[in-house]
Formats: C-alpha cells, structure tokens, sequence
C-alpha cells in the first residue's frame, strides 16, 4: 500500500466516525441547549448522563479533527505543498479552539454534579458560542481544501462545488452570529440553501478516499471517471 492510499483510507475512516459520532453527540447536547435558564435548573440532575455521553462524543471528533488535519495535508502535500499547508493549519487551529470550547462543556458537567445551575448554564452555553465561532476557521479551510479536491473527474469536480459552498456557508452564518442578537432564531433560514452541501460534502469526499483516495489510475480508467 502507497502512502497516498494510506492517507486517503485514514482521512476517508476519520471523517466517516467523526460524521456518526457528531450526529450521537448533538442529539444528546441539542435538547439540552433549547432549554430555558429555569428550565435548565430543574432539569439539573436528569442532564448529567447527557451531558457526559456528549463531552465523550466532542472528544473522538476532537481526535478524528486532529487526524485529519494531518492526514489531508500529507495527502495533498505532494501536488499543492503550499496550499496543503495552509489548509492543514485551517483545520488545526479549528480543532485548537474546539478543544477550548470541549473544555466549557467538560466545566459545565462538573458544575452540574455540584448543583451549580448558573454556572453550568453559563458554560454549556459558552461551548456552543466558542466552537460556533470555531466554525468560521473551519469554513476557511473547506474554501483552502476545495480546489485541491477539484480535478478532471465529474465526482471530484461535484464535491469541489459542494465543499466550497458548505464553506462559505460555515463563515457566512457563523459570522452573522457574532454580530446578530438571537441570531439562533434565524439560524435554519440562512442556513436552508447550505444544507446539502454541509452534509455531502465531508461526507461524500470520506466515500471518495476509500474508494478511489491514492489509488494508482490507469488512462481508461480516468477516461472512464472524466
């Protein structure tokens, strides 16, 4: 096996788990963040497990963040060595600032288990502003990783269009989130057109790498896929 085949079947398996286990982690955290401050409270002591089960979660996408950060900067390296780097430090430092944020949250279950209603409000609340923040990097370096993906291919030429666009939308509403008050109201709307995109577009490049990711392609072959 060729380092390149290596690199796609890590990023490819890294960004699958972190899909899955993302979906698990937020159905956990989401009902717990729509609550109401006095909601919150009297709901204290019922939360802990949730709130547990999702600091585990956010921790394996920390992990797979970080691996794919590595993982698609060698895969990429050998073609775009500059561009690689720029879009491998992107993801690092988005995964730097969702490491912060894990740490509100991990802060939120402590205070919790010690009753501490406002406090872990507070801090459950400040996970979520701090890694949506977080998402504007993350957009940036979907917008660095898409003209790396893109090439001769239809599907790759697909998933650039839908990586790019799920870029601009991570920096587009995240920012409107810093400047908007109860900008959560409008968060779905403005969101809508970028959906497809957000979902298919890691989703789908996961699916490439393992199928085709560092595969040696012989001209029929790339006639075929073109």
């Amino acid at each position: 096996m060729n380092k390149q085949r290596l690199y796609a079947l890590i990023t490819g398996i890294s960004l699958l788990v972190m899909a899955v286990v993302a979906g698990i982690s937020m159905s956990y955290l989401s009902p717990i963040l729509t609550l109401s401050f006095e909601e919150f409270g009297n709901k204290l002591t019922s939360i802990h497990s949730a709130l547990f089960s999702s600091i585990i979660g956010w921790g394996i996408i920390l992990l797979t963040d970080l691996i794919v950060s590595f993982s698609l900067f060698k895969y990429y390296q050998a073609k775009h060595p500059s561009k690689s780097k720029w879009m491998g430090a992107m993801r690092l430092i988005y995964s730097l600032i969702l490491a912060f944020a894990i740490s509100k949250l991990i802060g939120a279950y402590q205070t919790s288990l010690l009753g501490n209603s406002v406090q872990a409000y507070y801090l459950i609340h400040s996970f979520n502003y701090i890694w949506q923040s977080g998402l504007i990097i993350f957009g940036i370096h979907l917008i660095l990783l898409a003209p790396l993906v893109k090439s001769g291919t239809k599907i790759l030429k697909v998933l650039y269009f839908f990586i790019l666009i799920a870029g601009l939308g991570y920096v587009f509403s995240n920012t409107l989130n810093l400047f908007i008050p109860n900008y959560e109201e409008y968060r779905m709307y403005v969101e809508l057109p970028f959906i497809i995109p957000m979902v298919l577009g890691e989703v789908g490049l996961a699916i490439w790498m393992l199928i085709r990711g560092g595969r040696e392609t012989t001209p029929f072959q790339q006639a075929v896929a073109s």
